[in-house]
């Protein structure tokens, strides 16, 4: 009854919120949707009993201008979570930020989206400022950002032992303060990009630096330097690559860590759209001076494995067909190969080799209606295809999303 009461008030809350928000915005034009989610998952190992998951959020979203050349935008909502036995509510602000838009570019404040040139070193949800300016040398870009008023979950930081406590502690109306927000972290970019080099070369390079503000013993710095190049052949494939190196600082230590991406795009000569792509990434792990790979913020590699890319290497064979207007398909094999053998701390838990084994992921779309999306997905990761740990038994998993949003 305390946690519903607890729930009820900020719920309350966060409507008078948007209540005084709404109201001076009412004397302007302005734009509102209204985003519903709903997702069920079932995954297990073997024929072991499964885990049920099921998760709902509500995303009420407006928008408005703002003076001449401003723009104002708000999503908020509560989401609903079913696992181990038990039901969470998590009210979240999305993305509320305001955009002041000039001739040769843009100025944002508030909560919103970054991602890097390689889209696993920093990507997600960030609170501060940034800047967008188009010249005829390319766009150049800078931000600033603090991570520490995030939901947790939604951040996904994940850096050090200390993270990981706090990730996987469970969410508490109680303890609200140490319970809901991700570790505290200050990022700052730059960045610039070419669409066009030569008329061909697509070019992506930024700095990226985070420092920890945890206040805690055991902090760490880190900062990479991040470049992506894309060289388009007519319409036939896209070749593509990245690296970063990076350096980290921590209590006593000074090290150095790589990661780097290889793909190749090729757009099949058939009736369907239908696309091949090729891809591998490659993350260092812990050699001598070389340390593993650590990213600001944890992008999860494949359907059922969902590993963090630290101290890991993928190698993907990914297939995409739009079958019908309103009817697309995919399907995605990923091998997941070790840096080494002890950085990694995901399952399967034993090391005997550098192969952890193959997964297989299915998914479909159907969107009858552009407001309207279905989304099947399911597969397996088959570790006897590895020697790491060749006597597990699979893991699987099934998942459901559905999605309509009103506007």
């Amino acid at each position: 009854m305390e946690r519903m009461g607890s729930f009820k008030m900020i719920n309350a809350k966060l409507f008078c919120l948007l209540l005084l928000i709404l109201l001076p915005l009412s004397l302007f034009a302005f734009d509102w949707g209204l985003l519903v989610d709903q997702n069920f998952q079932a995954e297990g190992i073997g024929d072991s009993e499964p885990d049920l998951i099921y998760s709902a959020a509500v995303l009420p979203w407006f928008s408005t201008p703002v003076m001449k050349n401003g723009d104002l935008y708000l999503s908020a909502g509560v989401s609903a979570k079913y696992e181990n036995d038990k039901w969470y509510f998590i009210p979240e602000i999305f993305q509320a930020d305001f955009t002041y838009y000039f001739a040769s570019g843009e100025i944002r404040l508030g909560r919103m989206h970054y991602s890097d040139p390689l889209g696993f070193v920093a990507s997600g949800l960030f609170d501060g400022l940034s800047a967008i300016f188009d010249t005829s040398f390319g766009t150049f870009n800078a931000g600033a950002w603090y991570t520490g008023l995030l939901y947790k979950e939604t951040a996904n930081i994940t850096m050090t032992t200390d993270d990981l406590v706090s990730y996987y502690t469970e969410f508490s109306y109680d303890d609200f303060a140490d319970t809901y927000f991700a570790s505290r972290r200050v990022l700052a970019a730059v960045g610039w990009e070419h669409p066009g080099l030569g008329e061909l070369l697509r070019l992506n390079l930024s700095l990226l630096g985070q420092i920890d503000v945890n206040g805690r013993d055991h902090w760490y710095h880190s900062q990479y330097i991040i470049a992506r190049a894309g060289l388009p052949v007519q319409n036939l494939f896209v070749f593509d690559m990245g690296g970063t190196a990076g350096v980290s600082q921590a209590p006593d230590e000074f090290k150095l860590s790589l990661a780097g991406e290889l793909g190749l795009s090729i757009f099949l000569p058939t009736p369907l759209q239908d696309r091949l792509r090729i891809g591998g990434i490659f993350t260092s792990g812990k050699y001598d001076a070389i340390d593993p790979f650590t990213p600001v913020t944890t992008v999860s590699q494949g359907g059922v494995m969902k590993a963090k890319l630290s101290g890991l290497s993928t190698i993907s064979l990914d297939y995409t067909a739009r079958l019908h207007r309103t009817f697309s398909a995919g399907l995605t094999s990923t091998y997941f190969v070790l840096s080494d053998l002890g950085t990694y701390a995901g399952w399967p838990g034993r090391r005997d080799g550098y192969f952890l084994g193959n997964e297989f992921y299915c998914r479909l779309i159907w969107s009858p209606v552009s407001d309207v999306q279905f989304n099947l997905g399911g597969g397996v990761f088959i570790p006897a295809l590895g020697n790491a740990d060749p006597d597990e038994k699979p893991k699987w998993k099934l998942e459901l999303s559905a999605q309509l949003a009103i506007f």
